[in-house]
């Protein structure tokens, strides 16, 4: 195996165990979505990555097809919930979950048939890097397929740039700062690129390595960081709000307390009325 292909399963791993960790957050907090979507994600970047590795070394333009179309896979899925990702994080639920989820599973029916790639080798309009050397020809159903992915991400990343002025209030991304919050938008606009040109090489219209395996390292740690702080700081306002309940809990008790003792002193009272009269 190549140098360059043990890097990217390296990268692979990494997204591997934060779609594990990030499953077993989500398995804790089932109310925060943006754990599952972010899990799903980084295991579609994992399956992206490493078909990458294997089509670098592919020796046979059979070996390589097999590798593009189960990266195609791991594809089309990180994009369905790289989209959900984002409306979750800000608040914006709306049909573009809806398109890219629809067009999610066309791209797998098209997978299925193979309809998006044909065992000819791909040439490309422009080189550079080292390409794949069995890189199979993307047809044009592929093209557009992955046209549609890369518009679908580019749509949801404005998002992040622009916030919705009616919503959004209750939205992770309203509960953590505006460095943080500058950190993730670029980290995805960087993706976003990368995602661009990965398109026209898998596209077979630009020949040269691919690129996303290794910017999504960037975008991963950063939403990692962002979901993590998010976490420690709900957990603390959590210990908070329980020390406060302990708190009331305490005054409520000792005015409970007191009313007890008040309603004793009067029945004594009482009772020694009644005892006063009677002598």
């Amino acid at each position: 195996m190549s140098t360059y292909a043990t890097i990217l399963l390296a990268w692979a791993a990494i997204y591997g165990y934060l779609c594990a960790y990030h499953a077993l957050l989500f398995a804790r907090r089932r109310s925060d979505r943006e754990y599952l979507a972010f899990g799903l994600l980084a295991g579609g970047f994992a399956v992206v990555t490493a078909s990458t590795a294997f089509l670098h070394d592919a020796e046979t333009l059979s070996r390589g097809l097999f590798a593009m179309r189960v990266g195609n896979v791991g594809l089309i899925v990180s994009a369905a919930f790289y989209v959900d990702l984002i409306a979750e994080l800000t608040g914006r639920r709306s049909r573009l979950q809806l398109l890219v989820y629809g067009w999610a599973v066309l791209g797998l029916v098209g997978e299925v048939l193979g309809l998006f790639y044909v065992a000819e080798p791909a040439t490309g309009w422009i080189r550079w890097g080292s390409p794949a050397a069995a890189q199979p020809a993307a047809t044009l159903l592929g093209l557009v397929h992955l046209g549609g992915l890369g518009l679908l991400s580019g749509l949801a990343t404005l998002m992040l740039f622009f916030p919705s002025k009616n919503g959004g209030a209750d939205s992770p991304l309203s509960t953590i700062d505006r460095s943080q919050a500058r950190l993730l938008g670029v980290a995805a606009a960087a993706n976003v690129v990368a995602a661009s040109h990965d398109v026209l090489a898998r596209g077979g219209i630009v020949r040269g390595p691919m690129l996303l395996e290794h910017t999504a390292v960037g975008f991963a740690f950063a939403m990692s960081y962002v979901l993590l702080h998010r976490f420690a700081r709900a957990s603390t306002e959590l210990e908070r709000k329980k020390a406060e309940l302990d708190r009331m809990y305490e005054e409520l008790r000792q005015t409970q307390e007191k009313l007890v003792r008040k309603e004793q002193l009067a029945a004594v009272g009482e009772l020694s009325a009644v005892i006063a009269h009677e002598v």
